[in-house]
């Protein structure tokens, strides 16, 4: 299996593009383990809670999508340089 981070920019991507996300989703458990990041999951965080996508609140969708995906797979950085 590869192990992959998806970046802030492919979670909006999915939102919007149904089929992508399909075909995404039924990758995951087979081929792919996608882990995710505190600065990710902060970014997603940072949307505006009035941005919408048909109708529904993106920064929630978004977040959604991103705890589907990685669950508690979560990578720790440490920039101590």
């Amino acid at each position: 299996m590869k192990r992959v981070i998806l970046d802030t920019s492919v979670y909006g991507e999915l939102v919007i593009d149904m089929q992508a996300r399909r075909a995404l989703v039924s990758l995951v458990p087979v081929k792919y383990v996608i882990y995710g990041t505190r600065i990710i999951r902060n970014e997603l965080r940072a949307i505006s809670k009035e941005a919408k996508v048909e109708g529904k609140s993106k920064r929630n969708l978004l977040l959604q999508l991103y705890d589907s995906f990685v669950k508690k797979k979560i990578i720790i950085l440490n920039w101590n340089l």
